[in-house]
């Protein structure tokens, strides 16, 4: 990794960003039994991932022959950024993404024996396997050209992060919205008579429900992608946007099968 120019840095990140994407939605998808987008930006590639593997194959390249190091260092080394990650992300947003607490040697919910195990095999497998042949691909490509391509890189990066910041903190004010909306609610409703009641609970539920479908859509993506995002003061508010999605994909998968039965008859 000695001398590597900053557009092929920039290049590696993002392959490795796309290839990180590709195994961790596949690995989700499959367990899940459908298609599950993982990832807090919009497109195919997971930045943590091109974090931790520059990291690596930076620190490691040197000692690719010695693969149980690699194994041992690549672990530790991918713990540490996905560890910092979940930390800075928690801070920026208020929020957890993902949660291991219930996963046996965790540390406070952030990293885990198992991922630490996989990571020290996809580290081994980066710097024995891909990097080599990457690096030679790079080889016959113009400076030129990957200085072109890693600007392209961070623009497409820099307007994937802002539209994903955006759609978050969105998802976080309609959720306060919610719970502000209920407590405020429920106190007027107490200070009315018993025949003005009924009305104003109708009127609460319609607010209720265009506000569950506003948070089910701008929290989709989010839920979908990190099915342990979780925020300690607005839990009731998650568990009733967890609950209209599911109910929103059984009726898809209802409606499906029945368009499903009419084809073939």
């Amino acid at each position: 990794m000695n001398g590597e120019s900053i557009p092929n840095l920039v290049v590696y990140m993002f392959a490795y960003s796309v290839i990180g994407y590709v195994c961790e939605t596949a690995y989700c998808s499959f367990g899940k039994k459908r298609f599950v987008d993982r990832g807090f930006l919009q497109g195919p590639y997971l930045p943590v991932y091109g974090l931790g593997a520059l990291a690596v194959i930076t620190l490691l390249d040197s000692i690719a022959h010695r693969p149980v190091l690699v194994f041992v260092l690549g672990a530790l080394i991918c713990s540490i950024v996905e560890f910092v990650t979940g930390w800075l992300l928690q801070i920026i947003f208020h929020a957890r993404l993902w949660d291991y607490s219930k996963h046996r040697f965790n540390l406070y919910g952030r990293v885990c024996l198992l991922n630490t195990t996989l990571f020290g095999l996809l580290a081994l497998i980066a710097v024995t396997f891909i990097h080599p042949a990457l690096r030679a691909i790079l080889q016959n490509v113009s400076e030129q050209v990957l200085g072109y391509a890693a600007a392209g890189i961070l623009i497409v990066f820099s307007i994937d992060t802002s539209i994903s910041v955006h759609k978050m903190v969105s998802f976080n004010t309609l959720l306060s919205r919610a719970k502000q909306l209920k407590s405020e609610m429920e106190e007027r409703i107490d200070r009315l008579g018993e025949e003005l009641r009924p009305l104003a609970r109708s009127y609460v539920e319609r607010e209720f429900e265009r506000l569950r479908l506003q948070l089910r859509n701008a929290g989709k993506r989010i839920l979908d992608a990190f099915p342990n995002f979780s925020r300690i003061d607005f839990e009731a508010q998650l568990s009733q946007v967890r609950a209209s999605l599911n109910q929103w994909r059984e009726q898809k998968n209802v409606s499906r099968k029945k368009k499903k039965r009419t084809e073939e008859q």
